[in-house]
């Protein structure tokens, strides 16, 4: 594995996001050279045609099928009690840290996420701060969310500077991780940042807006999970309206 460079992409078990989007997603990306299934998430990569080289979890909500499939793509099933401290998505995370550091040669990998939304609040909650945590540090990280792109920088993380591509008017949320955010900088977006502070338990940083096609986001200090929205078909006059059709590419 020692020629390892790109994705490698872990697979939750949240809700199963649609198939453009997830093609958007990766084509946005560096190639992925494996893929971790999550529990559900298993099942999810067999749905969207994947081949799982890693499958770990409490196994409580993958199908029989999904399992079995697992095992014939021969992938590394690794399965834990139902009860522990660490979530699924923390055991996936490890899992393909291990991998990246297995054979990375020091190069800079991207964790890629999918199905991290679904409906349990606490699950999305606990999600964004573990993949935005210092577990993913040394890494880029990117997660297709159900209605929006998620990266993230910091700096003392793999990126302190996150490049966005979109279409112009598109919103770009930055919210600080962790503690507050200071010195941020900005250039493409409509309300520009530069060289401030955005404080934990304020909203200073939602809702602004790609002025172009592109855009960055740089932090100096502390953490920042940039949120990039989707953009589907929609009405001028109904920015927040996803109303399907084609997905505007990112990336």
């Amino acid at each position: 594995m020692s020629s390892l460079v790109g994705t490698i992409l872990v697979v939750a078990g949240g809700a199963r996001p649609e198939t453009t989007a997830v093609h958007s997603f990766l084509n946005s990306l560096p190639p992925v050279r494996h893929v971790v299934g999550v529990d559900l998430g298993i099942d999810h990569a067999l749905s969207l045609g994947m081949k799982v080289d890693s499958a770990v979890g409490d196994m409580d909500s993958v199908t029989a099928a999904g399992r079995a499939w697992a095992e014939r793509c021969q992938a590394t099933v690794e399965e834990y009690p139902a009860e522990k401290d660490e979530t699924d998505l923390e055991i996936g995370i490890d899992r393909a840290i291990t991998v990246a550091r297995s054979g990375s040669d020091g190069q800079r990998l991207t964790l890629g996420f999918l199905a991290l939304s679904g409906d349990r609040s606490d699950h999305v909650l606990a999600n964004l701060q573990v993949v935005s945590g210092p577990r993913t540090k040394d890494f880029c990280v990117r997660a297709l969310l159900a209605d929006s792109v998620l990266s993230v920088a910091g700096g003392d993380r793999a990126e302190s500077s996150v490049e966005i591509k979109g279409r112009p008017d598109s919103r770009v949320s930055i919210h600080p991780m962790g503690g507050s955010v200071d010195h941020i900088s900005t250039s493409g977006l409509r309300y520009p940042l530069d060289g401030e502070r955005l404080e934990t338990g304020a909203a200073r940083g939602v809702s602004n807006a790609l002025e172009g096609p592109r855009a960055t986001i740089t932090v100096t200090a502390g953490t920042a999970v940039i949120l990039q929205e989707l953009v589907h078909d929609r009405r001028d006059d109904d920015v927040g309206t996803l109303s399907g059709g084609e997905l505007d590419a990112i990336g």
